[in-house]
């Protein structure tokens, strides 16, 4: 990791230590999906959603945090209990009619 000082009067000597604090952790109230739901499109995050007529709906995402297989994002228009697209999700392009061949829990 690298970290810029902004340290207008004080002397430091090339190579010196230096102690940092960082945050545990912040909360923040975000979605968690599986990871492979996630890809890039258009140079940004996004993650594709069905909705109630069987098309695929393109919604960009931020992403909050990673931890193993799962992410953390936050979108405007993002719901608790979407149906995401996890598998084949590359090939999918927005508006586009699909089949639900397996749902997950």
């Amino acid at each position: 990791m690298r970290f810029k000082a902004h340290l207008k009067s004080l002397f430091v000597y090339d190579g010196a230590e230096a102690g940092i604090k960082l945050p545990k952790a912040l909360k923040t109230k975000a979605y968690v999906i599986h990871r492979d739901a996630l890809i890039q499109r258009f140079n940004q995050n996004v993650i594709f959603f069905i909705n109630k007529q069987n098309q695929a709906m393109m919604l960009p995402v931020e992403i909050i945090g990673y931890e193993k297989e799962k992410v953390a994002i936050k979108a405007m228009g993002l719901a608790e209990g979407m149906d995401i697209v996890i598998k084949g999700n590359e090939r999918v392009f927005p508006n586009q009619n699909v089949k639900v061949l397996k749902q997950g829990k």
